[in-house]
C-alpha cells in the first residue's frame, strides 16, 4: 500500500503527465459553468468538544491525548482493511462471511465524520463517578446523551496506547480498555452521532470475541463494540509497536457444555 504522502505523489505525477490543453478566449469566465449551489460542508466541525468550564488545563490535555490516540489506533485500523481486507486478522474477529468493508467504513467514520455534537465534561454530572457501578473512569450522561463524563479515576487507570505490549501484557489479558486511545474509541463507539448506531456490548472478553465470531452467532460479530476495539488493537501492536509479533496473547475458546447451552437458549447477553 502506497503511504499518504506517496499517493498524493502519484497523484501530482498524474496530472503532470497528461496535461488537458485547449484554447479558450481568455474574456470568458469560467465560472459561469459551475454549479449554484451552498457549500455542503458548511457547519461541520473536526474537533471534540469540552463542555462549559468544566475541565482544567490538565484534564483537558489529556483528554485531547486520549481522544487523539483514539484516532491514530482506528486511522491505522482503517488503513490496514484497506491493504489487507479479509486477511486472517479480520477472519479472527469476524469470521469468515462479514464484509471488511463495513467495518472499515465504520472506522472511516470515526476518524473524519463531523464531531461537533460529541462532547466531554469532567463535572460528575449524574453523580455516577463512585456510584452503584462503583469507582469508574467515565460514563455517558442519562440526561444529555452526546456528553461522556470523564471521571477522576480515568487519569489513573488508562495508561498510553503505546504502553499496550509492555512488562509482558497481552491484549487478551488486558481487555479492550486498558489504555487511553481504546476507552475513548469504546465511547465513540457507544455514540450513535459517532458510529452510526447499530452496535453494542454483545462480548466483552477477547476470548468471547473470537467464540462469537466462529459460532452461530457470526453475523453479530460486526455489530460487537469490543470486537470492534479488538480487530484495532490486534493489527496496532503487529503492525505498528512489536511488528510481526504483536502480543494478542492467548484468546484459546473454552466454554463448558452446560455454558453453551445456557448461552444458546437464553440469547447473546446485552451488557
Amino acid at each position: 500500500m502506497l503511504s499518504k504522502f506517496a499517493a498524493l505523489t502519484v497523484l501530482i505525477s498524474f496530472a503532470v503527465a497528461t496535461p488537458v490543453k485547449r484554447v479558450v478566449d481568455a474574456t470568458y469566465a469560467v465560472s459561469n459553468l459551475e454549479p449554484d449551489t451552498t457549500v455542503w460542508s458548511n457547519g461541520a466541525n473536526q474537533a471534540f468538544q469540552v463542555w462549559g468550564n468544566s475541565c482544567n488545563t490538565t484534564q483537558k490535555e489529556l483528554i485531547a491525548e486520549g481522544l487523539e490516540q483514539t484516532l491514530i489506533l482506528v486511522d491505522h485500523a482503517r488503513d490496514h482493511l484497506r491493504r489487507f481486507g479479509n486477511d486472517s486478522h479480520f477472519q479472527t474477529w469476524f469470521g469468515n462471511n462479514n464484509d471488511p468493508n463495513t467495518i472499515q467504513g465504520l472506522y472511516d467514520r470515526i476518524v473524519s465524520g463531523d464531531k461537533g455534537n460529541i462532547s466531554f465534561t469532567c463535572d460528575d454530572v449524574d453523580n455516577t463517578c463512585n456510584g452503584k457501578y462503583g469507582i469508574i473512569p467515565g460514563y455517558f450522561s442519562s440526561s444529555i446523551p452526546e456528553l461522556t463524563v470523564v471521571c477522576p479515576t480515568y487519569y489513573l487507570s488508562k495508561k498510553p496506547l503505546a504502553e499496550l505490549c509492555t512488562e509482558g501484557q497481552t491484549i487478551s489479558s488486558q481487555g479492550s480498555e486498558s489504555t487511553d486511545g481504546s476507552w475513548f474509541f469504546h465511547r465513540l463507539l457507544h455514540l450513535p452521532i459517532a458510529s452510526g448506531g447499530h452496535l453494542s456490548d454483545v462480548v466483552d472478553t477477547a476470548n468471547e470475541a473470537v467464540e462469537l465470531a466462529h459460532g452461530v452467532n457470526a453475523s453479530q460479530a460486526i455489530r460487537s463494540i469490543h470486537t470492534i476495539q479488538y480487530y484495532a488493537l490486534d493489527v496496532y501492536a503487529q503492525d505498528i509497536l512489536l511488528p510481526g509479533e504483536g502480543c494478542l496473547g492467548d484468546i484459546s475458546v473454552a466454554v463448558t457444555a452446560a455454558e453453551r447451552r445456557k448461552r444458546d437458549l437464553g440469547g447473546l447477553t446485552q451488557l
